[in-house]
């Protein structure tokens, strides 16, 4: 085995072949926390190869980093293994909170043979199978493998029944199959363990209406309300619920409310302007996004809203720069938001700038 002798302030640091390695294993199953590498791993050969990256931890703050050792494929991963002469099994305080990453990295590429391998490996551990279940089960539904997905979805829920986001997961699944009361069951399951899931009320309220079970809609909604008073965009799906239903009082009502109350969330902007315009409130509409952005200045998208209220105002210049830096580098976006304008601003308006 080759080494590279690594001399800084007048210390010798020698570095082994399976230096790379004891930095993926410290990042990928401990989550940076060596000196419990080092514990576990005292009897095997990558011992004192921790002892060296531990050292040296002391004068490069950031050495575990992915960088140093990426990318690693199972093969790879299971050559170092022998070679080091440790075992997975061995590694008794492991987190595996990198490892999981890692997993989910290979399956965002569409490499499910290495992420599966990965996991496989894992499951030897013993360490939170439930866990590892849902993962390998939501991994098989992204792949299409319904059935096999939703066996290891039911695996985890049998070993935690408390594991919320197999629910999820589950429920998903039955909605994408047109399987609607199923889906409810699990999400409504799901909401009941994490009443903070706020997706799953939207997604559960969708459920009710496709079974044309309004009533239901309504009270999901109503309830998603009073844990969160502030979240508009929950008010005016009940808006558009109740309008359905011609209950137009109370339909009103919660249009006051949101028109009234100041977004807190960036997925409540565009509904809360959209009101705004309605109402003829476009001095009121730009102060507010703007103020929003200033902010939240990473939600730079939603900076295509405010070329109504420019043009509305006669701020041509502002509104024209904007819709060009749209067109030029989000087009996408701009394109998908051409009903808005087309519906505020008349045909005149809409030539200031060529919107086509």
């Amino acid at each position: 085995m080759f080494t590279i002798n690594l001399k800084i302030n007048k210390e010798l640091y020698q570095l082994d072949e399976l230096f790379p390695f004891s930095i993926a294993i410290v990042d990928l199953i401990y989550d940076g926390d060596i000196q419990l590498a080092i514990n576990d791993l005292k009897e095997t050969n990558i011992s004192e190869t921790l002892e060296t990256l531990n050292k040296l931890s002391d004068v490069y703050d950031e050495i575990v980093d992915p960088e140093m050792y990426s990318p690693i494929y199972f093969n790879e991963f299971n050559k170092y293994m022998d070679e080091s002469g440790t075992d997975i099994n061995k590694m008794k305080n492991g987190t595996f909170g990198g490892y999981k990453d890692l997993v989910m990295r290979f399956a965002d590429k569409d490499q499910y043979e290495e992420a599966h391998s990965f996991l496989d490996l894992l499951f030897k551990t013993g360490f939170d199978t439930a866990g590892t279940s849902e993962l390998k089960g939501t991994l098989l539904l992204e792949e299409g493998k319904l059935d096999e997905g939703k066996k290891w979805l039911e695996k985890a829920i049998d070993e935690d029944p408390t594991l919320a986001s197999a629910y999820s997961s589950l429920g998903q699944m039955y909605f994408n199959n047109g399987e609607c009361n199923k889906a409810i069951e699990c999400w409504e399951h799901e909401i009941s363990i994490a009443p903070n899931h706020i997706v799953t009320y939207f997604m559960l309220a969708d459920a009710y209406l496709m079974q044309n079970e309004k009533e239901k809609a309504v009270n999901i909604l109503e309830t998603l309300i009073e844990n969160d008073e502030k979240n508009l965009l929950a008010r005016y799906q009940l808006k558009n619920i109740l309008t359905e239903m011609g209950e137009e009082e109370k339909a009103e009502e919660h249009k006051k409310q949101i028109l009234n109350t100041e977004p807190v969330y960036s997925s409540d902007i565009e509904i809360w302007s959209r009101l705004q315009f309605e109402e003829g409130n476009f001095e009121k509409a730009k102060n507010v996004i703007e103020k929003f952005l200033e902010t939240s200045p990473d939600l730079e998208h939603l900076k295509i809203i405010l070329i109504v209220p420019y043009i509305k105002l006669g701020l041509r210049k502002k509104a024209c720069e904007l819709l060009k830096e749209f067109k030029d580098e989000r087009f996408w976006y701009f394109y998908g938001k051409k009903e808005l304008f087309e519906k505020f601003l008349n045909e005149e308006e809409r030539k200031v700038c060529e919107i086509y």
